[in-house]
């Protein structure tokens, strides 16, 4: 029985921190309302209200900072949708997901919960360039677009999916027959 629990602490901070860490991420967005718990402390008044405020306010803030800085090419996103333009950026030393140092590309992938922000922020700004007009106006589809490549490049959920594949999964015919 012990041995039981202790699995499913070990499980269950697999689960967590992934959780808490793109929580983090969302309360410090404009997509914070859509958090019940952001409603609360919102509603609630007071000092509540003023933290759950500035968290929004200042992870807005640091998003629009590094969106500029996309735009001006001093940090990376998501690699372009054209196969012959992100064949010339690699042959060039491009990176994807990285902050540029002078002539090199830090991947800043590591640094949650930060990097969620800047991934979002960075391919806001350059995965545009790369469609066609009908398609940057769908800004939606930017988004989900931008928050699903940067969930897929997360090493954290790589670990997730790894330790889950590690655990013997009985056929579910076995024992039958």
């Amino acid at each position: 029985m012990a041995s039981r629990n202790i699995v499913g602490k070990v499980i269950v901070s697999f689960v967590r921190t992934p959780i808490n860490l793109m929580k983090f991420a969302t309360e410090r967005s404009p997509a914070a309302p859509l958090l019940q718990e952001w409603r609360r402390d919102f509603l609630a008044g007071g000092e509540r209200r003023d933290m759950a405020i500035a968290r929004v306010m200042l992870g807005t803030g640091f998003a629009m900072a590094m969106y500029e800085a996309a735009l001006d090419g001093r940090i990376t996103g998501a690699v372009p949708p054209d196969p012959a333009k992100a064949r010339l950026m690699y042959a060039d030393g491009w990176q994807p997901y990285s902050i540029k140092v002078g002539e090199r590309y830090v991947s800043y992938s590591r640094l949650d919960p930060f990097s969620s922000t800047i991934g979002v922020a960075a391919d806001m700004a350059t995965l545009p360039t790369g469609l066609t007009e009908r398609q940057q106006e769908d800004k939606a589809m930017l988004l989900v677009a931008s928050i699903m490549g940067n969930l897929a490049s997360k090493t954290w959920l790589l670990g997730l999916s790894s330790f889950v594949k590690a655990w013997p999964i009985p056929d579910a015919t076995q024992g039958i027959g």
